[in-house]
């Protein structure tokens, strides 16, 4: 079991992808903007972050951004996005081990990416 943090501005994408992992078996914590996130992630340390780049407040890059500013190793990334999103170089530099999934997602492509950055962790 790995502990899961969602960061999502919508409710409704939140649930979906909290009812997909707790059915893996996960613990799931959710937040809603990049401020809660870092907050949440810094507290939890979670195995698995599951970051909106479209949230408000600067999104999946600022929570990358101000994780790597304050030196914390950043766990796997699910990037999950519903518009071409392009991180800043500082947030880019920082990611180690990630993938992408695009809104709307298929629940089964989002637990194999989920399971392969698990895994590989």
């Amino acid at each position: 079991m790995a502990r899961v943090l969602i960061a999502d501005s919508s409710a409704s994408i939140r649930e979906m992808l909290r009812m997909t992992f707790e059915l893996e078996g996960h613990e799931v914590r959710e937040s809603l903007d990049p401020d809660s996130t870092i907050q949440a992630y810094l507290a939890e340390q979670p195995d698995l972050l599951c970051p909106d780049l479209d949230m408000p407040g600067g999104g999946g890059a600022a929570v990358i951004l101000g994780l790597a500013t304050a030196g914390v190793a950043i766990c796997p990334l699910l990037l999950v996005t519903s518009t071409f999103a392009v991180l800043p170089a500082g947030a880019q530099h920082a990611l180690t081990r990630h993938r992408w999934v695009d809104k709307p997602f298929q629940m089964g492509s989002l637990r194999v990416a989920a399971r392969a950055l698990l895994h590989a962790a």
